[in-house]
């Protein structure tokens, strides 16, 4: 169980178990070799004459004694984990080590150790079908099968005895135990999906609601709604948008400081602006914060990119005696890419929009001349006929002007 827990919280080792590599198989290797030699030297040692010690550690061993330990359940665990091949090899690892601290005797145990990582391994990935790992029912028939190959081996080499002694209580080890560790890792795993799931829609929502904002391009306006967002949506303390210099929006611990309209403060976000690359401080020290009294004492800062320039950055605060996990720091990294993508959409369609609008002022100044040339020969041929409507004809001309004139005026002050 120590074993089980050590593992799933340990981001390296679930990693490995998602999926099958020459890499991760080899770790997995490496991992349970460690553990079936320690399963060996922490085991029961009974003697000869059925006698049963119970040392911490067995430092010792005569080759008339046996061990009842947990190296079935390692081979069994590591063959449900990392299929037949590190079943095999761990089995071959625990059943030499066996041998060689037994002072070279029962060298069957080599051959069970083996036979059984190989043997679990694959009826465990036959019977599991699409899923990570076998079913309940098949870990307790799979745990089950390897004891009672490894009591006929103990059974034709060290005879009926022993196996009497260690029967009942090796097989419920072995198959309550393997149970057991299957069973918090699929827990773990299945909880850690949840949680992404429900990570994923919040994401989801929050990138809805700051596309509206971005796509004004990044301003004073824009990033304090932005901030405010990112702020319910997270359990960070602190939420800092920046631009290139100056502080946008701060919302949280430190707004007596962090101003918006002011300069940068910190070291640590002068450093991710300026080099592109992100940066995550655990200390104050590592923050860089002018101000003595702040309260912010680990963060992420994160560089909003576009078109391989940045533009600003991403700041997300934790107070003293928070510490950030590594959920946090990859969702501040996701949203800084999310981020960064929206306004580059914000700003290719201002500039859409400006080449359109040059496009059409193009076509206009090719209309007007056209236009006037007619409306002159008009009037001037109405003149001859009638020469209140020839007059009527030129005001309306005049106005149209004049009004056009405005129009561009106002375009080109705003």
């Amino acid at each position: 169980m120590v074993l089980a827990f050590m593992l799933v919280n340990m981001r390296f080792f679930r990693n490995l178990i998602e999926k099958r590599t020459l890499k991760s198989q080899t770790w997995l290797f490496v991992i349970f070799s460690i553990f079936v030699i320690i399963s060996n030297l922490t085991g029961v040692e009974i003697s000869n004459s059925k006698e049963i010690v119970t040392p911490l550690i067995i430092t010792k061993m005569s080759q008339s004694d046996s061990i009842a330990n947990t190296r079935m359940l390692v081979i069994t665990t590591a063959s449900l984990t990392g299929g037949p091949y590190v079943g095999m090899l761990v089995g071959l690892v625990g059943g030499l080590h066996r041998v060689i601290f037994g002072g070279f005797s029962d060298y069957f145990y080599i051959f069970s150790s083996v036979l059984i990582g190989f043997l679990i391994g694959v009826l465990g990935d036959h019977v599991k079908k699409n899923n990570l790992y076998p079913s309940t029912l098949w870990t307790v028939v799979l745990a089950l099968l390897a004891e009672l190959i490894q009591m006929a081996f103990i059974f034709v080499f060290r005879g009926l005895g022993l196996v009497k002694l260690i029967f009942v209580p090796m097989i419920l080890l072995n198959s309550i135990g393997s149970y057991l560790f299957i069973e918090i890792l699929q827990t773990y795993l299945s909880n850690e999906r949840q949680l992404r799931a429900v990570q994923t829609k919040d994401v989801l929502e929050l990138t809805n609601k700051t596309l509206p904002y971005f796509r004004n391009g990044l301003d004073l306006d824009s990033a304090k709604h932005v901030c405010q967002i990112i702020k319910e949506y997270t359990h960070f303390d602190a939420v800092g948008l920046t631009d290139q210099r100056n502080v946008l929006a701060h919302i949280g611990m430190g707004e007596d400081h962090h101003i918006s309209g002011e300069p940068v403060l910190t070291d640590m976000s002068k450093y991710v602006i300026s080099t592109g690359k992100e940066k995550v401080a655990y200390s104050k020290k590592e923050i860089g914060c002018p101000h003595h009294d702040c309260p912010l004492t680990s963060a992420i800062v994160c560089p909003l990119r576009v078109n391989d320039a940045t533009i600003g950055a991403l700041k997300l605060y934790l107070r003293e005696g928070r510490e950030m996990t590594v959920v946090e720091e990859n969702l501040v990294r996701g949203l800084a890419m999310i981020f960064s993508g929206q306004l580059a959409i914000g700003i290719a369609e201002q500039q859409t929009s400006l080449v359109n609008e040059a496009e059409i002022r193009a076509l206009q100044l090719q209309i007007n001349p056209h236009f006037l040339f007619n409306a002159i020969n008009t009037i001037g041929a109405l003149m001859r006929v009638n020469v209140d409507k020839a007059h009527e004809a030129l005001m309306q001309l005049s106005t149209y002007f004049r009004l056009s004139l405005k129009n561009g005026q106002k375009k080109k002050f705003h």
